[in-house]
């Protein structure tokens, strides 16, 4: 049955009720049905028959019962739909708590490649298609080996309390190879995981995770994202999703692509890869900030804030910052924004403030560029800390830091050839 038919029909069937109990004579609607939870077809019949000729006032028409029977079938067949519980409020294949029934916690279930332990009462997606709870649950939704998958929360939460050793209680486990596939809208009291494999196209949108502590680990921080070292990411985009407090993420994989928008990753994000590409912009990091860490890569991050934790810091090449901000962090050896590779980086736009461990601006990065930025009150090292050959530091403001040398900036400014070079900073705040 198509959807759009059984949304009008169901517009329909709450017409009728609604029409038939602004009727003139109430009384006789509600003697006319009262067995109409015995035998539907007869009883709507019956409680129609007696309005032939009538007309009733909705809110805004007049509606005729002449021609009602000509949906009495239709209206009928919807009924008993809803009474079989066959009619669901998920426009997909639902899934509830009984679907949840995999009796042993240990027990292997076979894979393409492998196999793996199920974490807890598990719902392993069957095949492609689009799938939504129609309550909370609790237990861990397992996609294996499959491609063009959506999962639609609908709103609700998925709750997995039983954990591995070293790995998350996962309520999301990737694994195998999973392409096309996307997780959307509710609530994740726990984990997700990505086990080993190759994930392409991964989405994940309109979520809250509160995270997982560790198996044979308590206190501390948990997991709100983890991934195998394994994992291979073509694709991951992740949009409006945000993590608890004490809910670190992380991707561990060989490589990455990832892109976030509208996120606020409450516990922080780390990032470690053989080779990262990231596409980043109006995003929140807080807690643990925002760490990536390869041989190889690229990317971009703009309108982003990393606030009262670790602050930015990258040890991946060929990054680009564009209009953030890092303020109030307090993390050990933490700086501002810290760029810690020997390859090309730009900062453009960016305010560094009342950071109180390291430096508003380390820039070990060799051939970088940093320009129109504003690094003021960091009260434990330089405005912008600069050791890396060849780089400018451009129409910058350096004011009130801790270490005030050459206004807040440590030398060289600008190296070429052995030769320093002056650059366009400021000592005043104004």
């Amino acid at each position: 049955m198509k959807q759009s038919n059984m949304s009008t029909r169901v517009i329909y069937l709450l017409l009728i009720f609604g029409f038939v109990a602004q009727a003139e004579n109430p009384s006789d609607f509600a003697e006319a049905t009262t067995d109409m939870s015995i035998n539907s077809q007869p009883s709507l019949l019956r409680a129609t028959a007696g309005f032939a000729g009538r007309t009733v006032r909705s809110g805004c028409s007049t509606f005729s019962y002449d021609n009602l029977q000509s949906l009495i079938a239709g209206v009928c067949e919807i009924y008993e739909e809803v009474s079989s519980g066959g009619l669901s409020a998920c426009a997909a294949i639902p899934i509830n708590q009984t679907d949840f029934n995999q009796p042993d916690p240990h027990e292997e279930y076979a894979s393409a490649s492998s196999s793996h332990i199920i974490p807890n009462n598990a719902f392993l997606v069957p095949q492609s298609g689009d799938y939504c709870l129609t309550e909370d649950v609790i237990g861990s939704i397992i996609i294996d080996n499959l491609t063009n998958v959506t999962i639609d929360l609908n709103g609700f939460s998925i709750t997995n309390t039983f954990a591995l050793p070293f790995i998350p209680a996962a309520a999301i486990q990737f694994d195998d190879t999973v392409t096309h596939a996307t997780i959307k809208n509710g609530t994740i009291n726990s984990a997700i995981y990505f086990n080993a494999g190759t994930f392409v196209d991964i989405k994940l949108v309109d979520l809250n995770i509160t995270g997982a502590q560790i198996g044979l680990l308590t206190g501390g921080e948990g997991y709100a994202i983890n991934s195998d070292q394994a994992a291979n990411f073509s694709y991951v985009s992740l949009e409006n999703v945000t993590t608890a407090s004490l809910a670190f993420a992380q991707f561990f994989a060989n490589n990455i692509d990832l892109r976030l928008r509208n996120c606020n990753f409450a516990g922080g994000l780390n990032i470690i890869a053989d080779s990262i590409t990231v596409d980043i912009a109006e995003s929140v990091f807080d807690n643990s900030g925002l760490a990536m860490t390869s041989n190889g890569g690229y990317g971009v991050i703009r309108d982003a804030i990393f606030e009262a934790g670790g602050g930015f810091f990258s040890d991946t090449p060929n990054i680009i910052l564009l209009d953030c901000t890092s303020l109030n962090n307090s993390a050990l050896y933490s700086s501002g924004f810290f760029m810690n590779t020997s390859s090309i980086d730009i900062i453009e736009r960016s305010i560094a403030i009342n950071n109180s461990y390291g430096d508003g601006f380390t820039i070990l990065a060799d051939k970088s560029l940093i320009r129109h930025c504003i690094a003021e009150s960091n009260s434990a090292g330089y405005g912008f800390n600069v050791t890396g050959s060849a780089v400018e530091v451009l129409d910058c403001v350096a004011c009130n830091n801790g270490t005030n040398y050459n206004g807040g900036v440590s030398a060289p400014v600008l190296m070429i050839g052995g030769t320093h070079f002056g650059a366009g900073y400021n000592v005043s705040c104004d």
